[in-house]
């Protein structure tokens, strides 16, 4: 069976470079599609390769391939472009080296992650033993460099917003069959999760919260663009939306399944029960359509009180409040108390032992993946009692965990890369309304309130330090970039 499988694997692979050679910018646009493939590894000469993995370096590979034909052919006009720092984007109107000094700053401080991760921990059995650089270095190859090339590869390739609307429906169907799997597990009630959530194939139905987030706000962006674009709030009331009109029917089959899309991702979230989902999601709703709504009433100098969408947006979060009791009362209630166990009161732990680690490494950090073993190893010593959880992955802050991971250097570097990105769509946040869905504009402010998703989630989960999310991340900055 063993293989078999590897077989299989490599002939994807195979199969993908082909698709490469003969379509490059095709491939690059599909590689959301193959997110959730990180499950499936190979290994060669004992180091792990995901599936994604393999794919990105066998675009990357190609990507320097072509340049490289291009050297020794001895294009006209190529130093020129090399002295221009524009030869590796085939003279794409974009901005790389803005990100060239953050990224390479990020990169030196996985080094530096790497660096200073132990090279065994012994854990509090006296028997298990942590290998913590051979967990650094699977994180710096896999959650840092994987990326980082695929940031690169979209940056050549994603360059217009029809690409970009490409790219993310192809993560939209990576995320409606991760989602397809957690309503399986609802309707069979056969939850891999002992709190009886939706989780997908994860271990943790957060993991599948944050995987679709993006995805639902993607297709709820496309959905009302399709039933109510701000040019058509002059012709038709909001109380009465017609379902078909020939100027933006919504029978077309591309958004007749965007729609079917939406309520799919919207109910698998409900029943992941991630409060800190839900919150970030609504935030970032709330964020986006108030600008568009804004900037409608100031160009039409409308001075009446929009009192119909205070009341539209009261309806929502009323009926979001009802699901959430009807679905899990018991948890929404536990939440608030502290004294006991449950989310809050185990995350308040981490957050002290996070703090104490944090205090006491706060240049360098403790490494890449070091939280695990040194939660296990100096909860007793930072608490003064033992915690109400013994095993814990991350801080469940990804700040802190940024900061932990690559030290200060690492959360200057990422913080300067979120800067630019915002920085970026930031000029477009009062122009993008009456913009057609794939205009630069439009794209931009949609990529800003993607990143803002996994900025506010990230205030409570850490949405970066995994393979899917991490990858996730970049390609949300390549879109709000573009």
């Amino acid at each position: 069976m063993d293989l078999v499988l590897l077989v299989l694997f490599c002939a994807i692979a195979l199969l993908y470079l082909v698709f490469a050679l003969l379509r490059f910018n095709e491939a690059v646009v599909a590689l959301p599609l193959f997110f959730p493939t990180y499950f499936w590894r190979i290994q060669v000469y004992g180091i792990p390769f995901s599936l994604i993995e393999v794919l990105i370096y066998l675009l990357f590979a190609v990507f320097f391939g072509r340049k490289a034909f291009v050297f020794f052919r001895g294009q006209k006009g190529f130093w020129t472009k090399v002295r221009e720092r524009r030869w590796i984007f085939d003279g794409a109107k974009i901005d790389f080296m803005g990100y060239f000094l953050p990224i390479l700053l990020f990169l030196a401080s996985a080094i530096l992650g790497v660096v200073v991760a132990k090279e065994k921990i012994i854990m509090m059995d006296g028997h298990t033993i942590f290998y913590g650089r051979k967990v650094a270095l699977g994180i710096f190859k896999a959650w840092i460099v994987a990326p980082v090339l695929m940031f690169v590869l979209f940056r050549v390739v994603v360059n217009n917003g029809t690409r970009v609307l490409k790219l993310l429906n192809y993560f939209t169907v990576s995320a409606l069959i991760l989602a397809l799997w957690g309503l399986a597990q609802v309707v069979t009630k056969s939850y891999v999760t002992p709190d009886a959530r939706a989780s997908g194939p994860f271990e943790s139905a957060n993991y599948l919260a944050l995987y679709i987030a993006p995805a639902l706000f993607y297709v709820l962006f496309r959905v009302k663009e399709a039933v109510l674009p701000v040019n058509y709030l002059d012709k038709y009331s909001l109380w009465r939306i017609s379902l078909r009109r020939r100027t933006m029917p919504l029978e077309k089959p591309e958004n007749l399944l965007f729609f079917l899309a939406f309520l799919v991702l919207l109910l698998v979230l409900f029943f992941t029960k991630s409060y800190a989902a839900l919150m970030a999601f609504f935030l970032s709703a709330l964020f986006y359509f108030g600008l568009e709504y804004f900037e409608y009433y100031k160009k039409k100098q409308i001075k009446k009180f929009p009192l119909q969408m205070v009341v539209m947006g009261l309806v929502v979060f009323l009926g979001v409040l009802a699901a959430v009791f009807l679905i899990d009362a018991a948890k929404l209630q536990a939440v608030f108390q502290f004294g006991m166990r449950n989310s809050s009161s185990v995350r308040w732990q981490v957050y002290m032992i996070a703090l104490r680690l944090l205090w006491e490494n706060w240049l360098t950090g403790i490494g890449l993946g070091q939280f695990p073993a040194l939660y296990q190893t100096q909860a007793v010593r930072i608490l003064g009692y033992a915690p109400y959880e013994w095993n814990m992955l991350h801080p469940h802050n990804l700040y802190l965990t940024m900061w932990l991971y690559l030290g200060l250097p690492g959360l200057v570097a990422f913080l300067w890369i979120i800067y630019l990105t915002v920085a970026k769509s930031w000029q477009h946040i009062w122009q993008f309304a009456f913009c057609n869905v794939n205009e630069t504009p439009k794209i931009r402010v949609l990529g800003l309130v993607l990143l803002l998703i996994i900025l506010a989630h990230g205030c409570l989960d850490t949405p970066y330090f995994k393979n899917d999310l991490s990858l996730i991340f970049w390609m949300v900055v390549s879109v709000a970039s573009i």
